[in-house]
């Protein structure tokens, strides 16, 4: 069901694709059916599209382990955290989107050039991210409670706990262009099962002790290991860990972000080796 579902809402997206380029009178090619393209698909985009349905599966785990081992009200609860806590993962998105392109186009000249402007947008995901971690706060103790009542006073606390998740996810978007530049795209299909299984048990353990405050710190911790614990474990990606672990130290990629901006003068935004 959830994964006809997914199917569902692709053809969905795909047929409002297709009618607002027809309303917009954009010529297109005729479709002719190509085994090569075909095949090009399930090699490429077949470990992508897998990849995606685990880190969706992933996304929902808590949502289902609580209905199933709590109450609806620490589902409701837990859910509305969720929300606020994920209100502006779109930020670090764009940011990866804008500087995918760059990217792209330094791995094809220069390769050295590619991994230190990737590691520059690690210090840019890190800054962002520390920023919107206080606008979750701030907006989950003024706002909740008040605008939802008493019921839902636990999830300005919950949504705390999930935001510090927010610089991984952040990192992890900056980070997985490394999957489709180079080629990797099986990766991320390897990169994503552990944390399932990690979320799954931390789930089973934490939510019978700690309800809806369990499955934040279940998630918060897979997510952990899915976008800096899984760059120390594969070889592909261990020259990136040090990089993204760095980046967190926000007294050394702030001063780096700055300099870039041309904000902040001298050696205190030097890029140090990294390793």
């Amino acid at each position: 069901l959830f994964a006809g579902s997914r199917v569902l809402e692709a053809a969905i997206i795909i047929l409002g694709i297709i009618l607002a380029v027809r309303l917009a009178r954009i010529p297109l090619p005729n479709f002719r059916p190509s085994a090569q393209i075909l095949r090009g698909f399930l090699r490429q985009g077949l470990p992508i599209l897998l990849s995606a349905i685990a880190y969706t599966v992933f996304l929902r785990m808590d949502q289902i382990m609580l209905a199933a081992l709590t109450s609806e009200a620490e589902l409701g609860v837990y859910s509305l955290s969720l929300r606020l806590a994920e209100a502006l993962n779109f930020v670090p998105v764009m940011i990866a989107l804008a500087f995918y392109p760059h990217l792209t186009r330094l791995y094809e000249s220069a390769k050295a050039a590619y991994e230190a402007e990737l590691h520059f947008l690690f210090d840019v995901m890190a800054v962002v991210s520390a920023g919107l971690i206080l606008i979750i706060w701030v907006v989950a103790a003024g706002v909740l409670a008040p605008l939802f009542g008493e019921a839902y006073a636990r999830s300005a606390g919950i949504a705390a706990v999930l935001a510090l998740a927010i610089p991984f996810v952040a990192l992890g978007l900056a980070r997985s262009s490394v999957f489709t530049i180079t080629g990797q795209v099986w990766l991320p299909l390897a990169v994503w099962s552990g944390p399932v299984a990690v979320n799954f048990a931390g789930n089973l353990l934490l939510i019978p002790l700690l309800s809806a405050y369990g499955a934040a710190i279940s998630t918060v911790l897979s997510l952990v290991i899915a976008h800096l614990g899984t760059s120390f474990l594969f070889p592909a990606l261990r020259r990136h860990g040090p990089a993204m672990r760095g980046a967190l130290n926000l007294t050394r990629s702030a001063p780096r972000v700055l300099k870039r901006l041309g904000l902040l003068s001298g050696d205190e935004g030097r890029n140090p080796p990294v390793g």
